[in-house]
């Protein structure tokens, strides 16, 4: 197999994951309601991650590493009973078919401090190793791209973390136009904040600083 040295690799941490009725549950939102209001909410954000998806599908220099809230086995549930998450992730994965990896919630992702770093060093050895048995190189050196739900915890957290256990030289651009966030200008201000708080260095908001173009 040829193999293909990668320039961009995205993250998309938790996408979809307010649309799926159990998870809606187990954070206080009651599944009726969920069921009526909030997936249609979430829908945009879905469909704009579709688009996105088809974007880096043009480029073969680009991967795109989906870290799910849910399961392998509640996933393959979710998406025989159709919900609008687990359809999302199949048809990303059929658009971008190897230069896709899925990783599911037993891989850890999230570390506050540096000393919680340990498992996501291991999931990001195993995220490389699957790209690498596709012929995907790259090494730490590469653009990094991060988008999901929610851009004010998991994603800005989980970006840093990814980064930081890669030993990336640039920071991790945290595109908002495919968080949950992207309807709402007015708190790009409060992520930064965020941001600042956390000591999250290994982010930024700024598609130059991460050298983006």
């Amino acid at each position: 197999m040829k193999q293909n040295n990668i320039n961009k690799l995205h993250f998309w941490i938790h996408p979809g994951c307010c649309s799926d009725p159990d998870y809606a549950e187990e954070h206080g939102v009651e599944r009726e309601v969920h069921k009526r209001e909030l997936e249609q909410r979430e829908k945009p954000q879905l469909d704009r991650l579709i688009q996105r998806a088809e974007e880096i599908g043009k480029n073969e220099d680009s991967l795109l590493v989906v870290f799910t809230h849910s399961s392998e086995s509640k996933m393959r549930q979710d998406l025989e009973e159709g919900k609008i998450y687990a359809k999302t992730i199949q048809q990303v994965q059929e658009l971008l078919g190897d230069r896709c990896i899925i990783l599911d919630e037993t891989n850890p992702l999230l570390a506050d401090h540096e000393d919680e770093l340990e498992p996501v060093q291991e999931t990001y050895k195993l995220m490389k190793a699957i790209a690498e048995s596709r012929s995907l190189i790259f090494d730490s050196n590469v653009l990094t791209i991060a988008g999901g739900v929610s851009a004010g915890e998991c994603v800005i957290i989980g970006a840093n973390s990814l980064n930081a256990a890669g030993w990336h030289t640039k920071p991790t651009y945290v595109d908002l136009d495919i968080t949950d966030y992207a309807d709402f200008p007015d708190r790009v201000g409060k992520i930064s904040e965020m941001i600042r708080q956390k000591e999250l260095d290994c982010v930024t908001l700024d598609p130059k600083e991460a050298e983006i173009q």
